[in-house]
């Protein structure tokens, strides 16, 4: 590497490094203003990644910290920052076991467990979102509403199958793994985990979909939602819970409806199916109780009656 290219990387990693700082990040509006190619700026972002650093992507092409992380809470200059990165890039180009390991234990100091800084970021184990000619036909099928056919592994008897007309309209993140969100046949909701698709074909003709999936995705807490969210849920939920429930909003459309005396309180949602709901009911047992609808109520109470009859 030249010294001009040395010079140009740093200059391009200072800047992202600034922006991530500042907020979240499109790489498209970055390729532009930086004048550099979008291979470059997303080149850059990898090493910054894989110098540790907690990047999120809520969707392909943006970035941002971890919520709660920032250099400045780091109590790290941009210019700091840039140089862990470029540090790391060289510590894994020599292939030195030794270096390669202290270098490590240098960064979860910096980063981690620095006894000045107040904060600890914790991020959960997810499945990577990786650039391929698989993702950049979504992405691509995506941006252009282009109906696809594709090859995909069931999970369940991996079986691989070609799957054909699909109408791709997002690729969201779900509690650690990617999803192709897609329309099928009479506009049906699909859903694809992005790993388990092996082939994608453009067919060249595009389609229109209603809006409303948009509000769907908005409203969704999981992958379980589905085209219509009609179903009522009433919940009440111990008075412990409050400090949870009214400063975040857990079920898909929530809504305190009744505080009472004793400072339980009715929570209402809708959704579109049991399985929505299900493991947030689950997650906050024995503080929550099922009101309506009564088949839920019952479905809840089966599952635990079960699970405590194998115990």
């Amino acid at each position: 590497m030249s010294e001009m290219q040395k010079r140009d990387k740093m200059v391009g990693l200072l800047k992202i490094l600034n922006a991530l700082d500042n907020g979240e990040v499109v790489l498209k509006d970055l390729e532009s203003e930086m004048n550099l190619s979008l291979r470059t700026i997303q080149r850059y972002i990898r090493a910054i990644e894989d110098a540790d650093f907690p990047l999120y992507s809520p969707s392909p092409g943006i970035y941002s910290f971890v919520e709660g992380f920032s250099l400045q809470k780091m109590k790290l200059s941009d210019k700091e920052a840039c140089l862990l990165v470029l540090m790391d890039n060289f510590v894994g180009s020599i292939n030195n076991k030794n270096l390669a390991e202290a270098f490590k234990e240098l960064k979860t100091r910096i980063l981690n467990s620095n006894a000045d800084n107040p904060f600890y970021i914790k991020t959960a184990d997810s499945v990577s979102y990786e650039s391929n000619d698989i993702t950049k036909a979504l992405e691509t099928a995506v941006t252009n509403k282009e109906i696809i056919n594709m090859k995909y592994k069931n999970p369940s008897d991996d079986i691989v199958r070609w799957i054909n007309n699909i109408k791709p309209v997002k690729i969201a993140y779900y509690d650690g793994f990617w999803y192709l969100i897609a329309l099928g046949n009479q506009n049906k909701i699909l859903k694809f985990r992005v790993t388990y698709i092996t082939d994608v074909r453009l067919s060249g003709e595009n389609f229109k979909y209603d809006k409303k999936i948009e509000a769907l995705l908005k409203e969704s807490k999981n992958i379980w939602f589905d085209e219509e969210r009609d179903t009522e849920v009433n919940l009440l939920l111990d008075k412990r819970l409050g400090k949870y429930f009214k400063d975040k909003e857990y079920f898909p459309l929530q809504k305190i409806e009744t505080e009472n005396p004793d400072g339980s309180f009715i929570v209402s949602c809708k959704i579109s199916k049991f399985e929505e709901i299900m493991p947030l009911i689950f997650h906050w047992i024995p503080f929550i109780k099922v009101i309506s609808p009564k088949e839920l109520a019952e479905t809840v109470k089966g599952k635990v009656k079960n699970y405590l009859e194998e115990l």
